[in-house]
């Protein structure tokens, strides 16, 4: 499968660069616009995340950054162990829910000045990686996937957990390896999808205790589930026809 550096994609596609941001040590692991694309958020494998003005080209918030240390090559301490942020959701024009690796799902005030007060609330269960989120329209309702195999459903506003889908029930298709993606059916809250490692793509509807539908095929390894309409798109781990 071909690769294409920044420096050849108006060559290959007639794409021009528009902007750079500053460029970082630390690698990026997740980005996301939010919903009215005036800002891009940034999660990077040490666990920080920046928030991007893109009408303003500067960055409009920093949480969680690693102390820069000086005379090395790194912006970050390379013997403490960090923990990824794994995916984002933009639930308002100033609040943002993450996930991240170390068994937290935060939703944060970015546009607070004062760093202390931007954590508004927060989901800790230390036995598992947070994977993949994703919440419904009117935001009321978050939905998680992990390495634990489950599924979980959480009141948003509480951020309490109601709901979980455990792999082990055996009368019905439930995921038994790493969930990567999961999203909710934006015409119906009820309703919500997920696939990863196992290669199954589960369909929910949280008024049922099982899952209602499922078919084998594309594997997931990342937040590749996506909807328009009544087709739902997923993302495949392989070099030929990844997009089904």
């Amino acid at each position: 499968m071909e690769s294409y550096t920044i420096n050849n994609f108006h060559e290959k596609f007639g794409f021009e660069q528009f902007r750079q941001l500053p460029g970082h040590k630390q690698g990026i692991s997740y980005v996301k616009f939010s919903d009215d694309g005036k800002y891009l958020s940034i999660g990077y494998e040490t666990g920080g995340i920046r928030v991007y003005d893109v009408q303003r080209y500067e960055y409009a918030a920093e949480i969680d950054i690693p102390k820069i240390r000086e005379m090395t090559d790194f912006d970050f301490d390379p013997s403490v162990l960090y923990f990824p942020i794994t995916c984002m959701r933009w639930t308002s024009a100033n609040n943002l829910l993450t996930s991240s690796g170390d068994g937290f799902i935060k939703l944060w005030n970015v546009k607070e000045a004062d760093p202390k007060k931007r954590l508004k609330s927060y989901i800790y269960n230390e036995n598992i990686s947070f994977n993949a989120i994703d919440v419904n329209v009117d935001r009321t309702m978050l939905v998680s996937g992990g390495m634990d195999h489950c599924l979980r459903v959480y009141d948003l506003a509480e951020m309490k957990e109601t709901v979980v889908y455990h792999g082990e029930d055996t009368k019905h298709q439930e995921h038994f390896n790493r969930i990567f993606s999961v999203k909710v059916d934006p015409s119906n809250h009820n309703v919500f999808y997920s696939g990863g490692w196992d290669k199954c793509l589960i369909t929910h509807d949280i008024r049922e205790k099982h899952s209602v539908a499922s078919f084998v095929g594309p594997y997931i390894t990342g937040d590749s589930l996506d909807i328009n309409g009544s087709a739902l798109l997923a993302g495949s781990y392989r070099s030929h026809d990844p997009i089904e």
